[in-house]
Order: structure tokens, then C-alpha cells, then sequence
């Protein structure tokens, strides 16, 4: 097989926000952390600020709400969480809430 060559040396994501990358240590929420990072990217912009997702607290409504288990989760399973029970947020400048796919925020 032909080694690949990438056209550009180097691959470079926008973050402009300085999002940080999560690490999932020993933990099997994959899901979470993907969706955490999607999102921050989305509130970031939308606050135009870095804007964290509180990953743990996503994680442990994931398995309270049954869409989880120690094991993993499915795809959809942040998805569903965000829409119903919403996710924990906090900007730079330290807003704080709980952001749901529908848009509402419930402040803190």
C-alpha cells in the first residue's frame, strides 16, 4: 500500500476560544467529552468567550437518566440529556447555567 501524503504538512482546527482538550482518563464517556467539545465550541461563539461544558456533570445525568452505563453510551445519548435535562456551562467571565438543545438557558 502507497504511504499518504498529506497535501499541507501541517493540519491546523480553528480555536479561537482556546477550548482545551478533554481527557477521558479511565472512564468510558466518550460520548460525553465528544459532545462537551462540540458544544463548547457552539456556546463559545454564541457567548463570544470560552465557554466550558462541565463534562463530569453530563456523564453522571447520562447514567442517572438511563441513557448510559459504566460500559459507554450510544451516539445519541448526550443529545438526549442536553435536550431534556440540559447541560452545565460556565464563560471566562463566569456566567454560569444550564444550556438545553432547544436554546433556553436557565441561568445560574
Amino acid at each position: 500500500m502507497d504511504e499518504y501524503k498529506p497535501k499541507h504538512k501541517k493540519y491546523i482546527i480553528p480555536n479561537p476560544y482556546n477550548i482545551p482538550v478533554h481527557d477521558q482518563g479511565n472512564k468510558n464517556n466518550c460520548t460525553s467529552h465528544a459532545f462537551s467539545s462540540m458544544l463548547e465550541y457552539q456556546l463559545s461563539e454564541m457567548f463570544k468567550e470560552r465557554t466550558l461544558i462541565d463534562v463530569d456533570d453530563l456523564w453522571e445525568k447520562q447514567k442517572k437518566f438511563g441513557t448510559a452505563t459504566e460500559e459507554g453510551d450510544r451516539m445519541d445519548g448526550p443529545f438526549i440529556i442536553a435536550e431534556k435535562y440540559g447541560v452545565k456551562f460556565k464563560t471566562d467571565s463566569g456566567k454560569k447555567g444550564i444550556f438545553f438543545l432547544s436554546g433556553r438557558i436557565e441561568w445560574d
